[in-house]
């Protein structure tokens, strides 16, 4: 199986997600695959703003670039990896608001894979630990899959030795290809240098 990991894309016309909710969860818990919806408040509390530091970006991609690196999706996204049988992803509702301030889409979540899959081959891969956490990688140089840490029914998850990089099966990378889905970039997994370009 291949895998892939996923990155919403910066295109110079997208809207650009400034900050997580500052209502919902603590920024460091969105890396670490723990259940959160039950620490978010009502959806119109969870708000994420247009970047003021880019007033052109208004466009609204299926997958939202966020500053803050979690991934924020629309409903056909979400719908494609229902129709997958993915269960073991949390979908957090966020209000979106533009640069003025109004309401741009009530139909997107923030996704939070839970727990984590071995797909690092932390023998043969290049790395360097995090020095505040020493489970966690915080920088991939070359990665090696560990075609045997993934659970079959793995499709969107992330890496449990790398919580802030997301990872999608190829059943997902077609899904996402045939339903037209917008705003990502996906760069296979076996080789990746860590790197989202």
């Amino acid at each position: 199986m291949k895998y892939w990991v996923i990155f919403a894309c910066s295109a110079s016309d997208a809207a650009r997600l400034a900050f997580i909710p500052k209502a919902g969860p603590k920024a460091y818990k969105y890396d670490k695959g723990i259940p959160l919806i039950d620490a978010c408040p009502a959806q119109e509390d969870m708000t994420m703003s247009y970047d003021s530091d880019y007033p052109d970006g208004i466009k609204l991609y299926d997958i939202a670039y966020c500053i803050d690196g979690v991934i924020v999706a629309n409903k056909k996204v979400k719908e494609c990896l229902d129709n997958l049988g993915e269960t073991n992803v949390e979908y957090l509702p966020v209000t979106l608001l533009n640069h003025k301030k109004d309401v741009s889409s009530t139909e997107y979540f923030i996704l939070n894979p839970l727990g984590g899959e071995d797909i690092i081959d932390m023998d043969k891969s290049e790395y360097r630990m995090s020095a505040l956490n020493e489970t966690q990688i915080a920088r991939v140089k070359h990665l090696v899959v560990n075609q045997n840490g993934v659970s079959e029914s793995a499709k969107f998850f992330r890496a449990k030795n790398k919580g802030d990089s997301y990872f999608v099966s190829d059943e997902v990378k077609i899904a996402f290809e045939e339903a037209g889905v917008s705003g990502y970039e996906l760069f296979e997994a076996e080789g990746w240098d860590g790197l989202n370009v």
